[in-house]
């Protein structure tokens, strides 16, 4: 089945894999969104990389990424809305981005440079959200106005919150 709007999270343990994540808007090994988490067998500090990959072709670009630190079991979500994408370890979102191309796909699993093992997957779709933002009565008429203050509109650039997220 494709998913567009949805909830998806596993316990991800990497057991020696260089690589390991959720796949999510999975059409293709060419044409998916990751929340992966790096662990390069040279990284001796105990810290890794969470990444929020797009992947397009043979071409990997990286929506966001931070330093988390390294565990054996990483508790790892995400939520895709459209194009909104956000990464959480536990029950902290850690990466986020947005990327239109990839709405919609089947969800899975990743691994690369070794094996890993993946436990509790769950999948739950999001329910449709009320606006968060309405137009004041005086301003309904005005189509520009409409425009603005809804979703697609562009006052929430990094300015907003997104479902609870504070921007950073």
């Amino acid at each position: 089945k494709r998913w567009w709007r949805y909830r998806v999270s596993a316990e991800v343990r990497p057991n020696g894999a260089k690589t390991a994540g959720l796949l999510v808007n999975h059409v293709s090994a060419f044409d998916n969104l990751r929340l992966v988490v790096d662990a390069p067998e040279s990284a001796a500090s105990g810290e890794v990389t969470l990444r929020l990959v797009r992947v397009v072709g043979s071409e990997e670009r990286e929506l966001d990424a931070k330093v988390i630190p390294r565990a054996d079991v990483y508790p790892l979500a995400v939520f895709t809305d459209g194009g909104h994408v956000a990464g959480s370890v536990g029950d902290t979102i850690v990466v986020e981005g947005w990327d239109e191309s990839g709405r919609s796909g089947r969800v899975g699993f990743i691994a690369a440079g070794g094996e890993a093992s993946f436990d509790s997957l769950r999948m739950i779709p999001l329910r449709t959200a009320e606006p968060m933002i309405s137009t004041n009565a005086i301003f309904s008429e005005e189509q520009s106005m409409r425009e603005w203050s809804g979703i697609a509109g562009d006052w929430h650039l990094g300015r907003a919150s997104v479902a609870g997220v504070q921007p950073r």
